[in-house]
């Protein structure tokens, strides 16, 4: 940033980490709505008293076309981001589709092997036990049950 034709450089921001660690420093929080608000209102204040701001030596030019592009920024990411929302909660549903699809497919399958062995069969008991092994860890502690392991390729 120039100002009154020197150069100027803006400190860096503090982290989230040194904000939260701060104590009564007068930090704000804003949310994305607010901070966006009042991106608008400065740049609005600007271009509205730009004569004025200029006879203190502000380069208007400059800092209302920095404003204006960090701006375009943030909107563009922020509605970037509000498209990868609704593909990732429509990706969801169809995970969730195709995995329950598949679930009752196997299940019915499983049910379909048990019958054709015979119900009352050993090898219709060690096949009921598949369905029960799938939450069930290797050492036998239910209270670690998780999904199977992927198969080793």
């Amino acid at each position: 940033m120039r100002w009154g034709g020197a150069a100027y450089e803006f400190p860096s921001l503090p982290t989230d980490r040194q904000r939260n660690q701060s104590k009564g420093g007068g930090v704000v929080k804003l949310t994305s709505t607010e901070k966006v608000g009042f991106m608008e209102l400065i740049l609005g204040l600007l271009k509205r008293e730009r004569e004025g701001l200029q006879k203190g030596g502000l380069d208007m030019e400059f800092l209302v076309a920095a404003l204006e592009k960090h701006l375009a920024t943030v909107l563009e990411a922020n509605a970037d981001q509000e498209e990868l929302k609704g593909k990732s909660v429509a990706s969801t549903k169809t995970a969730n589709t195709a995995q329950r699809k598949g679930y009752v497919f196997a299940s019915g399958a499983l049910d379909m092997a048990i019958a054709a062995v015979g119900k009352d069969s050993d090898l219709a008991e060690n096949f009921r036990r598949v369905r029960s092994r799938v939450r069930r860890p290797d050492n036998g502690d239910s209270s670690d049950a998780s999904s199977p392991s992927p198969r080793e390729t």
